[in-house]
């Protein structure tokens, strides 16, 4: 069962780099009628999209640095501030994890949850942090905010979520739960926990290698 699921994940990610092609070359047009137009913003916006689109269908099957996954949360940070403008980024990474091998887009989505579930609808100012740190052999790389929260019941469902192989539910989550499965075993992946009102915190548990810059491509 695991090999089947290996290949469907494989394939979809075959399928997927489809349409990013003719949208890259889409937004590359769009960049060149900005900068003849000498519209800033929408050249950083769309600089910033390309640079998603182009790290989203090169070598999908690879694990990356994490150093590159935090380089691509950025970008994905100053599209989502043209529309969500109440929210602060902050990132605690110490340098001797940057180069530990994660599978790719494995934060991107748990930012993006914390700002459509967490902070779009608290009158706050939002405040989203990525925090890194060892435990025993282990990395793990938590996604904090200040937002909402969840009472226990959603809490439940979200976590029971991630278990399920129904098509919409969650789908972001139980994707990055296999796939660091697929990659590392049944002893890694995803944790979730919150309160009403007092946000909610994501952790993602991976291996630490032994040598932490000789693993990822």
């Amino acid at each position: 069962k695991t090999n089947q699921r290996k290949q469907e994940a494989q394939m979809r990610a075959l399928v997927n780099q489809l349409s990013p092609h003719f949208l890259y070359n889409t937004l590359n047009s769009i960049r060149w009628m900005a900068m003849i137009h000498r519209q800033d913003n929408i050249r950083e916006m769309t600089d910033s999209l390309i640079n998603l689109m182009s790290y989203s269908v090169r070598d999908v099957s690879k694990l990356v640095p994490l150093a590159a996954e935090l380089d691509i949360l950025q970008d994905y940070v100053r599209i989502q501030k043209v529309r969500y403008q109440n929210f602060a980024l902050s990132v605690a990474v110490d340098e001797e994890f940057r180069p530990v091998p994660i599978p790719k887009f494995v934060l991107q989505p748990l930012v993006e949850n914390a700002i459509l579930h967490g902070l779009e609808s608290s009158p706050r100012g939002g405040k989203i942090e990525v925090r890194a740190e060892r435990d025993g052999s282990d990395l793990l790389l938590t996604v904090t905010d200040n937002g909402v929260g969840m009472d226990e019941g959603r809490l439940r469902f979200v976590r029971e979520s991630m278990e399920t192989e129904d098509a919409g539910r969650h789908v972001g989550l139980r994707n990055i739960r296999e796939r660091i499965q697929l990659y590392f075993g049944e002893r890694y992946g995803v944790a979730i926990d919150s309160a009403p009102g007092a946000g909610t915190s994501v952790c993602i548990r991976l291996p630490l290698p032994d040598d932490p810059g000789g693993e990822a491509a």
